[in-house]
């Protein structure tokens, strides 16, 4: 082939290859990225990392060691980041963004580990960090997974549980934030506020078509529900709390099995009382704060 022929046949490849070239940015990752982010009671938890696949590799004990500290991804280590002080398992945990890393052992009596420093590679193994978290966690054989998953769920209130699932084991942790309420009524409220009271009816569609309420305490907590052959199945099967705002206002609560789940932010209900009368609750709605309907003490 003559000279020029080559030359000819090199800028043809040049513009082939040139032409079919895949930007770096656009390369696929063995081990994508992924962020999990969940909303509790107007903080976040966010889990970040990468998400490894099996592969059809025989993972925990082999791939992943026994007794060896390993994050829960690839790549760089696995972050857990709560904005607000939290529990593991009732265990305290400051504010702040960790590094995830686990124990897997072969009795599935695993460690879960958060470290402070969440800039790590994954094979940092920071076994002796003195100001690493520590928790017992157990882990569950299950059916065989893929790519390794992360979930948060069973949300109540400001509780949860935090999944990680890949191979053939899966481990869980309960991880609660900190309460930002108090739901304690003072003694002496709660003997004024202990009774049944009747509904004041009223002209509004959206009164709640109930005969009566009945408040009784629980410890220190006080609860209530609507009564009475006209409540409708969500308001008579739900017991509420009176969570306490201020001196004689207190915010809606939901409670579920014993647990507050919830707090309503369209009303307030606000005690009312006067020398020689009984108590009244008015349920006012937010932020407006019109009446919505009122209840008198029973007589």
């Amino acid at each position: 082939m003559r000279g020029t022929e080559w030359r000819l046949v090199a800028a043809m490849a040049i513009v082939v290859v040139g032409g079919g070239a895949i930007p770096a940015a656009a390369q696929l990752n063995p081990s994508e990225k992924f962020s999990l982010v969940q909303i509790v009671d107007g903080d976040t938890i966010a889990i970040t990392g990468s998400r490894p696949n099996r592969r059809g590799r025989e993972i925990f004990g082999k791939q992943v060691k026994w007794g060896t500290q390993w994050t829960p991804g690839a790549n760089n280590s696995t972050t857990l980041s709560v904005g607000r002080d939290f529990q593991i398992n009732g265990i305290p945990v400051p504010a702040g963004k960790y590094s995830v890393w686990m124990v897997p052992r072969p009795d599935d009596q695993w460690s879960l580990v958060l470290n402070p420093n969440a800039e790590l590679f994954h094979g940092a193994h920071p076994d002796s960090a003195a100001d690493q978290l520590h928790f017992p966690v157990t882990a569950r054989t299950i059916d065989p997974v893929e790519t390794l998953t992360w979930s948060i769920d069973d949300i109540r209130g400001w509780r949860s549980t935090v999944r990680m699932r890949w191979a053939d084991k899966s481990v869980e942790f309960g991880l609660k934030l900190d309460a930002n309420v108090v739901l304690a009524v003072d003694p002496a409220v709660a003997r004024i506020l202990v009774g049944e009271y009747l509904m004041e009816k009223t002209e509004d569609p959206n009164q709640v078509p109930a005969e009566r309420i009945v408040v009784w305490a629980e410890g220190d907590l006080l609860a209530w529900k609507f009564a009475g052959a006209e409540a409708d199945a969500w308001a008579d099967e739900t017991t509420w709390v009176l969570v306490p705002r201020g001196a004689d206002t207190f915010k809606w609560g939901m409670v579920y099995e014993g647990e507050l789940v919830s707090l309503m932010d369209f009303a307030v209900i606000e005690l009312v009382t006067a020398p020689g009368k009984a108590p009244r609750l008015e349920f006012r709605e937010m932020p407006s704060d019109k009446l919505w309907f009122a209840v008198d003490r029973k007589p």
